[in-house]
């Protein structure tokens, strides 16, 4: 029994790992990038606490704001954000707060993204967190930094979308992902 536990959990941790090779390989909203989160979804049913949740609902997040509706991706964030929540770790609530950012931001709610934002590269720190950037597909705190600063400038805050984005460059390439 315990062999079979331990081989469904490599299951599916192989399986959110295939998804987060597709997001850079074929897309964040490609068909089978969905398709991979939705089978480890599916694979994680009965699994417990040992699956990696953060990366699960990160993916699921992705799909659904790229490819369904706004209400699905605010649906999808305030999940992953619960989760995150949860696990009381500072740097997964800030990546939390990206995703819940990006989604107001999409959906054009932008003072309120530009406030998840500032919390998440808040909570994100200075320090480069090679494990955080593997399961949300690169710096969260750069994008933080890069989406606050398309925000400032939608909002005409021009001098804040240059600080943002300068942040964002010397992240990315601090973190290897420029």
């Amino acid at each position: 029994v315990k062999a079979d536990w331990a081989r469904r959990e490599r299951r599916v941790q192989l399986q959110l790992d295939y998804g987060t090779a597709l997001m850079s390989a074929s897309g964040y909203g490609a068909d089978e990038t969905v398709k991979a989160f939705d089978r480890a979804r599916e694979l994680s049913a009965g699994v417990g606490g040992s699956v990696d949740r953060l990366t699960l609902l990160y993916g699921i997040w992705l799909g659904a704001v790229t490819t369904q509706s706004f209400e699905a991706g605010k649906e999808s964030s305030a999940a992953l954000l619960a989760e995150a929540t949860q696990s009381r770790n500072g740097r997964a609530i800030g990546a939390a707060r990206r995703a819940v950012g990006a989604t107001l931001l999409y959906g054009g709610i932008f003072h309120e993204a530009k406030r998840q934002f500032d919390e998440a590269t808040s909570l994100l720190g200075t320090r480069d967190d090679p494990d955080l950037a593997r399961r949300f597909n690169g710096s969260p705190r750069a994008a933080a930094y890069i989406l606050g600063a398309i925000t400032a400038w939608i909002t005409a805050d021009f001098d804040a979308a240059a600080r943002h984005a300068e942040e964002a460059a010397v992240d990315a390439e601090r973190a290897g992902d420029a």
